[in-house]
């Protein structure tokens, strides 16, 4: 994997994460979606997998945690 690659699965996660992303589950569907063409493209290995979706996954977790905080707020 290169650097460009890198810096393009990193840049949907930070984006993704920012306060008020309206578009964040979109970031990380598509970050999901493209570590899993890398993967199918042996361009990623299942370690670089393993990392990157742990990452996914906790940014997911933070988005819902965040957005269930909003809805109570609101209401």
């Amino acid at each position: 994997m290169n650097d460009h690659q890198r810096s393009k699965i990193d840049r949907l996660i930070y984006d993704s994460l920012q306060p008020g992303r309206l578009i964040a589950e979109k970031d990380l569907a598509e970050a999901r979606g493209y570590i899993m063409g890398l993967m199918e493209g042996d361009v990623l290995s299942p370690e670089e997998f393993s990392h990157y979706h742990r990452q996914i996954m906790a940014a997911s977790r933070t988005i819902f945690d965040r957005d269930m905080a909003r809805l109570s707020m609101a209401s």
